[in-house]
């Protein structure tokens, strides 16, 4: 994302084919088509020369074009890989490469290669299919959606080789237009295809959307379950709208097709949410997926302060956008379509900048609640936000997540005005607000299959004085134990639900969903 994603760079920590070299490729990216810097022997040592001779071609016609090279190790050793494609009458040749490894100014060998077995049947010149026809071809493997999409109309074709069984097939390659799915199929797919140039047939079809998502979260929070899971994200939208002007992302963020991620620093020499006021943490996005796709970044350590207390750490960021989308995932198993906004705009590590008075060991404000708002327009601020608080971090708590997101559903399914207050004679009552608040627990409970709501954050901060926010085992009565604050009066009917889905199980969920 221009600036911001510039100024973040952070270390791959998946490995690849060659060991090391998938993380020193991150450590200092080279792109597609810049020279390489193997030094003056790097040529040294390939086939290219070979493979043209056995082919029966002159040597001006297989050449190597773009490379892509990479330092393996340090000094002493100084090694070096180069990654080579190759041209074939001047086209690029899809599927043959080489590549070679190397120490100091010296190529040593070829480590991995595919080459032309046989010489090709066409020569660019002799093209049967020209770009207007393979284009028509072309529609016969789009889906509907990507039918409709004008793009798909105009979109430039590139005459290659493509290396099919070992022979390079003349063919114009095309990327087609991005599909996000339908009911009877909702993956996203972003496919290449190749048309032959001399017959029109489709002659292969790959599928451009690599990404794994994969990444480790604390399946409830890192209280309650300490061990970190391998999970895989979904509903990342890889085509997401900028959500401010100017804003250009460089990778792929925390942005899916209902729930934008963002993360509150405290350094403003990026892009942030329009919805920024002075003195508040700027709001945007950390967390980008590595060169695999995958979005891994460090685990907290909720043993030590430092870790519950860090205003920029990229984690809570991560957690909130992974237990939103399981949120959604499960309510929409349940027959729960829709939410008051299509994109909620959820921010994780809110804070003040300035510190605040009642915390003289805090370099920051810390906020310690969270809230949800129900704000859809990005302009007037988050849908919802989780604080940074003086020994906790909010958004650590999945069942945190959860209940606020439980908020959004009562207002989507409830009428306007049910869960106001109610003035009367005698008194204000607050029975409705109440009501909403143990439903949004009920969200949490039928999650996570516990009646604590909040272990992470009522364990480590210490001000609360009990191991949890609220605990739906509990044996509160109305209107004996009523005070007249909803938080305290949702307690008894949080009891009864959770007695009543201790016997009847997930069975209760929908009743309570659809009453």
């Amino acid at each position: 994302m221009s600036e911001a994603g510039a100024r973040r760079e952070r270390p791959a920590l998946g490995m690849g084919l060659l060991g090391g070299l998938a993380v020193l490729l991150t450590a200092a990216p080279v792109h597609a088509g810049q020279p390489s810097a193997g030094g003056p022997a790097s040529d040294q040592v390939g086939q290219v020369g070979v493979v043209a001779e056995s082919l029966g071609l002159e040597a001006a016609a297989f050449e190597v074009g773009n490379r892509r090279w990479s330092p393996v190790g340090g000094p002493p050793a100084n090694t070096w890989a180069e990654r080579r494609d190759f041209t074939l009458y001047g086209l690029p040749v899809r599927g043959a490469f080489e590549t070679v490894w190397g120490e100091g100014d010296r190529a040593r060998r070829v480590i991995a290669a595919r080459y032309p077995e046989v010489a090709p049947q066409l020569r660019p010149q002799d093209l049967r299919v020209d770009l207007d026809e393979a284009r028509e071809r072309l529609g016969s493997v789009l889906r509907p959606d990507q039918q409709a999409d004008q793009r798909a109309e105009d979109l430039d074709g590139l005459l290659v080789y493509r290396l099919i069984l070992g022979r390079p097939v003349l063919a114009w390659e095309f990327d087609a237009p991005l599909s996000m799915g339908s009911a009877a199929d909702p993956r996203p797919s972003r496919s290449r295809v190749w048309i032959s140039a001399g017959t029109g047939r489709v002659l292969e079809v790959e599928e451009q959307l690599f990404a794994i998502n994969e990444t480790e979260v604390f399946r409830i929070n890192p209280q309650v379950t300490p061990e970190p899971t391998l999970v895989t994200l979904e509903n990342l939208d890889p085509e997401a709208e900028p959500w401010a002007e100017g804003v250009v992302f460089d990778g792929q963020y925390l942005n899916g097709v209902r729930v934008r991620a963002f993360d509150c620093i405290d350094d403003d020499g990026g892009p942030f949410a329009p919805w920024y006021k002075e003195g508040e943490c700027w709001p945007t996005q950390q967390v980008r997926a590595d060169e695999n796709g995958d979005f891994f970044v460090p685990l907290p350590d909720i043993t030590l302060l430092a870790d519950n207390i860090d205003p920029v750490d990229q984690y809570s960021e991560l957690a909130m956008y992974y237990h939103a989308e399981k949120f959604f995932g499960v309510l929409e198993d349940k027959g729960v379509e829709g939410f008051p906004c299509e994109m909620s705009n959820m921010l994780a590590n809110f804070h003040w900048i300035e510190p605040a008075p009642g915390y003289p060991d805090l370099d920051y404000g810390p906020l310690n609640n969270a809230y949800y708002n129900g704000q859809c327009d990005i302009a007037k601020g988050p849908t919802m936000l989780f604080g940074q608080g003086s020994s906790v971090d909010f958004a650590f708590d999945g069942d945190v997540i959860y209940h606020e997101l439980g908020h959004g559903i009562v207002q989507h399914l409830t009428p306007e005005g049910l869960t106001a207050y109610n003035t009367r004679e005698e008194a204000v009552l607050r029975d409705a607000r109440a009501l909403n608040e143990a439903i949004a627990d009920y969200h949490a409970m039928m999650i996570s299959e516990r009646p604590e709501l909040g272990d992470y954050v009522g364990f480590y901060w210490p001000d609360l004085g009990k191991p949890w926010i609220r605990n739906a085992d509990n044996d509160r009565v109305c209107p004996r134990d009523m005070a007249g604050q909803e938080h305290n009066d949702s307690e008894p009917f949080a009891a009864a639900l959770w007695a009543a889905r201790k016997r009847l199980g997930s069975k209760l969920d929908t009743v309570v969903l659809g009453a």
